[in-house]
């Protein structure tokens, strides 16, 4: 990926354990996309999208602590430079 500006094999990886667990969520499958979001944060834990994302999926299960903390992780993550497109 020469053209990428991807900063790591490890961000490379946690994007692609990202990416599965987002397919998780759209089949409803609560447990698999947590490993793989769980999996995506272990491999970079700065992978600011990752966190938002377990937060999305703990919010939408009424997971409101957990939520909490992944947002708060998915914000110190983020910089200078906050996204809203991570809500």
């Amino acid at each position: 990926l020469p053209a990428c500006n991807l900063q790591s094999a490890a961000r490379v990886d946690s994007i692609r354990r990202l990416n599965e667990g987002i397919g998780q969520m759209k089949k409803n499958n609560v447990a698999g996309a947590e490993k793989a979001l769980k999996e995506a944060i272990q491999l970079d834990p700065t992978h600011a999208v990752a966190h938002a994302t377990l937060g999305k999926l703990y919010r939408k299960n009424g997971k409101w602590a957990d939520a909490e903390k992944a947002f708060k992780d998915a914000m110190a993550s983020m910089g200078e430079q906050p996204d809203a497109e991570y809500a």
